[in-house]
């Protein structure tokens, strides 16, 4: 389906939501509330129950969302954010999470004036008080308040994307499912474009209101995905895996999505799995299966040699 072309100015602060009522009706009145500069709240629902459903259509009518999108099952965190900016193109997007709760009037106007110190290929992201300074580097006081060089990857919970880098590297990553490694994963990405990674403050403009779970998920649960995305020394997970591929240039920066929007209806938009990526998919976890291969053999050196990047550069390659 054919995106329009990017507003200027506007901000598209998208939040994917699933379930979680509670927190919802308190988020989204807030950023509404609180958002000064020109923006979009849009808002896409990955197949929540009634009550959250309910409670999103009130919030539309009542013009507290801009833009509602309703899908018809749980796609994934990132496949909701992709929607969320493919249908509204814009200057610049935020990934919101729906357990943020903004707390400061104008927030997203002083976020906005902070990024200009930094340099114009770049993301901001939000680091919270046990982040900083473990999560970042330099700290450079501005006007407009502290700009941190992050050290790490950022936090995906309240970061801001230029068009331009969606227009270089493209869109979340939906390899890692319901929840995974896409945060990380588009932070690497960026950084191997060239782009530099920044951080803010994030507590003096935000609550996170369930710091325990993410996107719903418990902790406990949480933790083993992360734990099957990023592997073990022995075994390369899917994301730590996908980190060398970037790295080393054996696979695009720009990936692509296993999830098609094939048709709108009102709020409603229907989903639709990519053929292209279910054979690209394929190529992914045989190649994947090479570097595991590898490691087992103790051959890790290996990884380094142009020869094995330039296989699997062509084993990945697309039809």
């Amino acid at each position: 389906m054919e995106t329009p072309a990017a507003a200027p100015q506007i901000t598209n602060i998208t939040v994917p939501v699933y379930n979680r009522p509670e927190l919802v009706a308190r988020t989204l009145p807030g950023v509404k509330r609180h958002t000064d500069a020109p923006h979009l709240l849009c808002v896409v629902d990955n197949g929540s129950g009634p009550e959250t459903r309910d409670l999103l259509l009130r919030l539309a009518a009542d013009g507290i969302i801009d833009r509602l999108f309703l899908l018809d099952a749980n796609y994934g965190v990132s496949c909701a954010v992709n929607v969320g900016w493919r249908l509204l193109r814009a200057a610049r997007y935020m990934k919101l999470d729906s357990d943020m709760l903004v707390t400061r009037p104008g927030w997203l106007s002083e976020i906005l004036a902070l990024w200009t110190h930094g340099d114009a290929r770049s993301l901001l992201g939000p680091l919270w008080p046990d982040q900083i300074g473990v999560r970042s580097g330099a700290c450079r006081a501005t006007p407009d308040g502290e700009l941190f060089d992050a050290t790490l990857t950022l936090p995906g919970c309240a970061v801001l994307v230029p068009d331009a880098a969606v227009r270089e590297i493209g869109y979340w990553s939906e390899d890692y499912g319901v929840y995974g490694e896409e945060d990380a994963d588009y932070s690497i990405r960026a950084h191997y474009a060239g782009y530099a990674l920044y951080g803010y403050r994030a507590s003096r403009f935000l609550e996170d209101l369930q710091p325990a779970s993410a996107g719903g998920m418990p902790q406990a649960v949480k933790d083993k995905v992360r734990e099957r995305n990023v592997g073990s020394h022995e075994e390369y997970g899917l994301y730590t895996a996908n980190e060398y591929l970037f790295a080393s240039g054996a696979r695009d920066l720009r990936v692509p999505l296993k999830y098609e929007i094939e048709e709108m209806d009102g709020h409603a938009v229907r989903i639709g799995l990519s053929r292209r990526y279910v054979a690209f998919r394929k190529k992914l976890q045989r190649v994947r299966g090479e570097i595991n291969a590898r490691i087992r053999a103790g051959a890790r050196l290996a990884l380094a040699h142009p020869e094995t990047i330039a296989a699997f550069r062509e084993m990945l390659r697309e039809d």
